[in-house]
């Protein structure tokens, strides 16, 4: 459980971090990249809630850290498995050992260690096939984001959070539905270019802008309550008073910008 909460905290100061540069690139005017910023804020904050959950058993919460644990793990794997398959380690003068553990004894760690804890680790699915990530033996292994965002942040309005979790998502890929729509749609044709229409970078109106990153706001407020809850830091206190005046303007400032109450 202590490596849960310290995970959490390293993603929450990262999903903090990228929700100030959000904050940064939409006074600036900036029409990327408040979405791709505010893509990795909601992922890191809504893995922090998770990590965090108060609603979650102490066991829950330990299955989530090793779910994790194993999901980076296998990333880790592939990542030196392509260092592996170039030329680039012979020509660095480099030897296998010196990019760390390898899969099977990273991953043999991870065994021994769910073990202590009584947790189990398997590699195969429902239907007895091999699985591309291991995962604790009885959960459904790491979460999606997707997932994430309707569990922590829909409340009555499910569908919304992966429909603009899944915009954010194509702003950082580069697909026509997250980039165009930071695009002005009215962008004269260019006599110089044989009349070809080039779209100019335009930031979303307000109200469009403020339902996009929605998340964002949610996940902020989600995830402080959450480790408010997690550590027992107490209420009524000056700290406690302001962070409820700021959280109560940032509301009431998103619920104007996006037009509703």
């Amino acid at each position: 459980m202590t490596e849960a909460d310290v995970q959490a905290l390293t993603l929450l100061h990262s999903g903090l971090e990228h929700v100030v540069a959000t904050a940064q690139s939409i006074t600036a005017g900036k029409a990327l990249l408040p979405h791709t910023l505010a893509r990795t804020a909601t992922e890191h904050l809504l893995r922090t809630h998770h990590l965090l959950d108060e609603t979650a058993t102490s066991r829950e919460r330990i299955q989530r850290r090793l779910n994790e644990w194993l999901y980076a793990i296998t990333e880790a794997g592939h990542r030196r498995q392509g260092l592996l398959n170039s030329d680039v380690i012979a020509t660095a003068g480099l030897t296998p050992a010196d990019l760390g553990l390898p899969l099977p004894d990273q991953l043999h760690e991870a065994y021994e260690r769910a073990a202590a804890v009584g947790e189990t680790i398997t590699n195969l699915g429902a239907n007895g096939k091999k699985i591309r990530v291991p995962r604790v033996e009885g959960t459904p292994g790491r979460i999606s984001t997707m997932s994430l965002a309707e569990i922590y942040t829909a409340g009555g309005a499910g569908g919304i959070p992966a429909f603009t979790m899944r915009s954010l998502s194509a702003s950082v890929h580069g697909t026509e539905i997250g980039v165009l729509q930071s695009f002005s749609n009215d962008s004269p044709a260019d006599p110089y270019l044989g009349g070809v229409i080039v779209p100019e970078p335009a930031q979303l109106d307000p109200p469009a802008l403020a339902f996009s990153l929605l998340g964002v706001v949610l996940t902020v407020v989600n995830t402080t309550d959450s480790i408010r809850i997690r550590f027992g830091w107490p209420d009524h206190t000056p700290a406690d008073r302001r962070y409820e005046r700021a959280k109560d303007a940032l509301i009431r400032i998103w619920s104007t910008a996006i037009g509703t109450s």
